[in-house]
């Protein structure tokens, strides 16, 4: 049985109570996403040591430090669709698996010599990208539940924290080569967790009794044995030659869009945000905290905000909220006194964080289905991450054509508004089949 005909013949009917999340499905998506960010994000934080641990190529200011960085977001960009092909052919819970353990090789081997770095990073970014685009696709497997795409966005966004944060106590106890290595294991962890919950038992290959069609009967929640079969199987249903185009569909191109421009945001504050407090005055470690903080203050929207979006009148003020919110703490933090700077990147980052979650969440509440899902997820973090790309330079160009910092915080704010009429045209846009 295809994909789409377990998921059709799973589907609650209208008006029926909320299905269960199986627990196979929540911890395996928990554990990978906690997996998604940790490899960028710890190698960012350690930019000023690199040179010590991986030779002077990699001192500040060297276009390989400046390709360290961006590399991973042209990587996520360019290997959006390897994820859907991989599902297709061997089904979503071997392509999770994969994704996982190819993220461990890549995280143990860059930090094998100097010359790995840089190649393992893009390595890296491609297995991050093929569990990322995938998660969508097993959340709308499990039922779609907005609670289990909150945990989703909490687990990346607590992963970049983690990955940040931990970088500094680790290398004291391990070396940096050490503690950038470290996070293979966590990765092979959520290969053989996603492997061992999601892959079909030997009990479940058993033929099923099919329900009479009947509207008025209610589909059961979804067990793991149905999880197992539905995200174990390869698709076929990509096969029919009126598969529709969702460059086409104008919800898909919303969603890409506010996509894409919220990755740009994302990256763009990171990337900067730290030099933009030195500047202003603040120490390094201070800066640095600042930084940590800002994703800290990111984990509580993503786990409410899909919760919210699940409720349409909800996802109708949430949609354009975010993005003004956005827009005017980054007025707030570039106008803002450096004493009460805490509390202005912490509601930077707050929002910020809903957009990640909201990003996510549309893509499962506005797909079809879990095949819908998957292909939605690659179109709009293909072109978003490539999008993406842009941020960090584009701001670092401002600031060094301007010579001051109200040009990038001003231009950022802009494009905050941008996506809050994003954000509006996704919602209210038909659903995505």
């Amino acid at each position: 049985m295809s994909i789409r005909a377990e998921l059709s013949r799973q589907a609650p009917a209208h008006g029926s109570a909320p299905r269960r999340v199986p627990w196979a499905a929540a911890i395996t998506a928990l554990l990978i996403s906690l997996n998604l960010r940790p490899a960028i994000t710890s190698v960012a934080a350690a930019f000023p040591a690199l040179a010590g641990a991986f030779g002077s190529a990699y001192a500040p200011g060297s276009p390989w430090l400046a390709a360290l960085g961006s590399a991973p977001i042209l990587a996520f960009g360019l290997s959006a669709p390897l994820g859907p092909w991989l599902a297709r052919r061997w089904g979503l819970a071997p392509a999770l698996t994969t994704s996982m353990l190819a993220l461990a090789a890549a995280l143990a081997l860059r930090v094998a010599s100097p010359a790995l770095l840089l190649p393992g990073t893009v390595v890296a970014g491609c297995a991050i990208m093929v569990g990322s685009v995938l998660i969508p696709q097993l959340v709308k497997a499990s039922g779609g539940s907005t609670w289990l795409s909150g945990v989703t966005t909490m687990g990346m966004a607590g992963g970049a924290a983690i990955g940040a944060a931990l970088l500094i106590p680790s290398a004291t106890w391990w070396g940096l080569p050490g503690a950038l290595g470290a996070w293979a294991l966590p990765a092979v962890a959520a290969g053989a967790v996603a492997w061992a919950s999601l892959r079909p038992r030997r009990e479940s290959a058993a033929p099923r009794e099919e329900a009479p069609p009947s509207s008025a009967v209610p589909s059961p929640a979804p067990g793991s044995g149905e999880i197992a079969r539905a995200v174990a199987a390869p698709s076929s249903a990509g096969a029919s030659p009126r598969r529709p185009r969702l460059l086409r569909h104008r919800t898909a191109l919303a969603i890409t869009a506010y996509f894409g421009v919220q990755a740009l945001l994302y990256f763009a504050v990171t990337s900067w945000l730290a030099t933009y407090l030195a500047d202003r005055g603040s120490n390094a470690a201070a800066a640095s905290g600042l930084l940590a903080w800002f994703s800290v203050a990111g984990l509580p929207a993503s786990f409410v905000v899909p919760v919210i979006v699940g409720r349409r009148r909800g996802a109708r003020i949430v949609g354009p909220g975010i993005g003004l919110a956005i827009a005017a703490c980054l007025v707030w933090v570039l106008a803002g006194p450096l004493s009460i700077m805490p509390l202005a990147i912490a509601a930077l980052g707050f929002s910020q964080g809903s957009t990640l979650a909201f990003a996510f969440t549309l893509i499962v509440v506005r797909s079809h289905d879990a095949v819908t899902a998957g292909r939605l997820s690659a179109l709009a973090q293909g072109a978003g991450f490539a999008l993406a790309s842009v941020g960090p330079f584009a701001a670092g160009w401002a600031h060094g054509t301007t010579g001051g910092w109200a040009a990038p915080f001003v231009g950022m704010a802009v494009a905050a508004v941008v996506l809050a009429g994003l954000g509006a045209l996704a919602v209210r846009g038909p659903e995505v089949r």
